[in-house]
C-alpha cells in the first residue's frame, strides 16, 4: 500500500475507480510512484462518461507510449504531439474538460504538458528509462505556476 489511508495506488487517490487503474496497459510512474497496469483493451479515449481529467491524461500518454516505438529524444516529441492530440481530440469531440495543452509562461521560459484548468493541476510526461523531472524543471513550474500540484507522468519499458 502506498498511503496510510488504505488507497494502494496514486490513481485510486485522485479518485480514479480500481477497475480503471488496472487497465492502464504497461509501467508506468504516476505521481513518482509505480503503478503497474494491465494489458487491457482501451484501444483510445472513447469512453466519453465516467473519465476523470488525470485518467484522460494518463491514458493518452500512454497511447503514446505503446504507439510510437523506439527510443531517444525525437522519438519523446513525437509521443508528446501524439498525446496532444488525443487530448485535443478528445475535447473536441466531448467537450472542454479543462485540459490545456502546451501553456507558455508569460516571459516563455516555461511550457508545460498540460494544464488542468479545472483542477489547478500540472501533467508532465516522461517517456522512456531514464527520463524524470529535473529539480530545476519543477522549481521551474512552481515558480511559474505557483497555484498548482505538479504531477509527473514516467512511462518505463517492462
Amino acid at each position: 500500500m502506498l498511503f496510510e489511508s488504505g488507497i494502494s495506488t496514486p490513481l485510486q487517490a485522485l479518485g480514479v475507480k480500481e477497475s480503471t487503474a488496472n487497465s492502464i496497459a504497461g509501467w508506468s510512474v504516476f505521481a513518482g510512484s509505480l503503478a503497474v497496469g494491465k494489458m487491457s483493451s482501451v484501444r483510445g479515449l472513447r469512453a466519453a462518461e465516467g473519465l476523470s481529467n488525470a485518467e484522460i491524461v494518463e491514458k493518452a500518454g500512454e497511447k503514446a507510449f505503446r504507439n510510437i516505438l523506439g527510443k531517444g529524444p525525437i522519438v519523446g516529441i513525437e509521443r508528446h504531439e501524439y498525446a496532444t492530440e488525443m487530448i485535443e481530440r478528445y475535447q473536441n469531440l466531448y467537450g472542454s474538460r479543462g485540459l490545456l495543452p502546451k501553456v507558455r509562461s508569460a516571459d516563455g521560459k516555461a511550457i508545460l504538458d498540460i494544464l488542468d484548468s479545472q483542477n489547478s493541476i500540472i501533467y508532465d510526461w516522461k517517456f522512456g528509462n531514464s527520463a524524470r523531472m529535473s529539480n530545476t524543471q519543477f522549481l521551474k513550474y512552481q515558480f511559474y505556476f505557483p497555484d498548482n500540484q505538479i504531477i509527473p507522468l514516467l512511462y518505463k519499458y517492462p
